[in-house]
C-alpha cells in the first residue's frame, strides 16, 4: 500500500502529521516520504552516482516512480528504487552475475549508519529541499557505456557535468514525460511540514 494523500491535505496545512520526512507532490497527489524510502534512496545514491550528480540520480528515480504511478503501478518509493537500482537491489543480491551480484549484496544490506557521510548529508539536504528538480522528465539512467543500447523511444541521452572525470550515467526521458516541467514533480521539504 502506498501513502498517497489528496492534495487538499497539503493545501489546508495538515501535513505536519503526515510528512515529517517531506513529501513528493505530483499530479494532485501527495506521497509521504518514509524512513524506508530514505534508506533505499541512500543505498541507490551510494552505488549509482559515482562522479555524477546524486540529485540527478534521485530525481530521475522519483520521476520514473511517478511515471509508473500515473500508469497505474502503485508502489512505495522504496520498493520501486529497490527494483530499479540493480546495484542496491535485494533481487540482484541473489544473482550469480560476477559483477552485479557482489555489488548488490554489499549495497542492498547497508543500514543508514553504514552509508557514507556524503550520502547521508545529501539525503538530509534533499529532504530539506536543497536540491530542486533541475532535470524535468528524466526517468531512466544507464551506465554511460551502455547508452547506445537504450530503446530508441527514449531519445538521445543527456549527461550531467561530473565533478571530475567523465560522466558515469546517461539519462533519458520517457515519451510520456517529455513535456514535464520543473513543477510537475516537486518535493515539499521536511522543514516546511514540521513548522508549526
Amino acid at each position: 500500500m502506498t501513502a498517497l494523500l489528496p492534495l487538499a491535505v497539503l493545501l489546508y496545512g495538515q501535513l505536519v502529521d503526515y510528512c515529517p520526512r517531506g513529501c513528493v507532490v505530483a499530479d494532485s497527489a501527495v506521497y509521504r516520504i518514509t524512513t524506508p524510502d530514505l534508506l533505499q534512496l541512500g543505498r541507490a545514491v551510494e552505488c549509482e552516482t559515482g562522479q555524477d550528480s546524486p540529485a540527478a540520480v534521485t530525481w530521475t528515480m522519483i520521476q520514473n516512480w511517478n511515471r509508473r504511478r500515473l500508469a497505474g503501478r502503485h508502489e512505495t518509493l522504496a520498493s520501486f528504487v529497490a527494483a530499479y537500482s540493480s546495484c542496491s537491489s535485494p533481487r540482484w543480491a541473489r544473482s550469480t552475475h560476477p559483477r552485479i551480484g557482489p555489488r548488490a549484496r554489499l549495497y542492498s544490506r547497508l543500514e543508514w549508519g553504514q552509508l557514507s557521510g556524503q550520502t547521508r548529508t545529501f539525503i538530509d539536504e534533499f529532504t530539506a529541499g536543497k536540491h530542486p528538480n533541475r532535470w524535468p522528465g528524466w526517468t531512466y539512467f544507464l551506465a554511460a557505456s551502455f547508452a547506445a543500447r537504450a530503446p530508441r523511444e527514449w531519445g538521445r541521452p543527456s549527461f550531467t557535468r561530473p565533478r571530475n572525470g567523465r560522466a558515469r550515467n546517461a539519462y533519458f526521458t520517457d515519451p510520456s514525460t517529455v513535456g514535464w516541467t520543473t513543477g510537475t514533480v516537486v518535493l515539499f521539504p521536511a522543514w516546511q511540514v514540521n513548522e508549526p
